[in-house]
């Protein structure tokens, strides 16, 4: 899919593999099946060295928010009891981001961060009237992502652990441009 509209490409490509460099270039890369035997239907969205992170959905069942070391039936699950739909889209490798939504049919997802198990969960959403929130990217002290003053009107935002620690970086970016147009 890389080179599909680079013809040249993909014949460089065809002629390593036809000269036997195939040993070279499997030894960078492996592959593994994660979908677990009991999941419906799995995803993977994002990850850190050694973790993987991503969903689960079960006959019936609600999505499940988890992640994964590299194995099927490493698969751990994040969703509290009772949640409707919960999803991981980043990971630091210690702790993993994203949103949940305890209740069904609604849109009020909220911006979610885990330190390896269910019980572990802070919820991250902010005070305020923001629609829903999300985590999608983090290291080990911040997590990024985004919040929606009404459905469908993202903002920008940064976190630190905790609900009260939450910027709004479109405001954030309105101040500075407004005050660099005042000067």
């Amino acid at each position: 899919m890389l080179f599909y509209y680079k013809p040249l490409g993909r014949t460089i490509v065809g002629l390593l593999l036809l000269l036997g460099f195939t040993q070279q270039i499997h030894a960078q890369w492996s592959i593994s099946q994660l979908h677990p035997a009991a999941a419906n239907n799995s995803g993977l969205y994002g990850g850190a060295p050694g973790q993987q992170v991503g969903y689960i959905t079960t006959s019936g069942g609600p999505t499940h928010a988890g992640y994964w070391s590299g194995a099927s039936g490493s698969f751990v699950d994040l969703d509290p009891t009772g949640t409707w739909l919960s999803y991981a889209n980043a990971s630091n490798g210690s702790q993993q981001g994203g949103s949940l939504n305890a209740n069904p049919g609604s849109f009020e997802r909220h911006a979610y961060l885990w330190s390896g198990t269910a019980a572990s969960g802070v919820d991250l959403h902010p005070a305020g009237s923001y629609a829903r929130s999300t985590v999608t990217s983090m290291t080990a002290s911040q997590q990024g992502g985004t919040v929606d003053v009404s459905l469908g009107t993202p903002h920008a935002a940064l976190w630190s652990g905790t609900a009260a620690s939450f910027i709004d970086l479109h405001l954030v970016t309105l101040v500075i441009f407004n005050s660099t147009l005042l000067h």
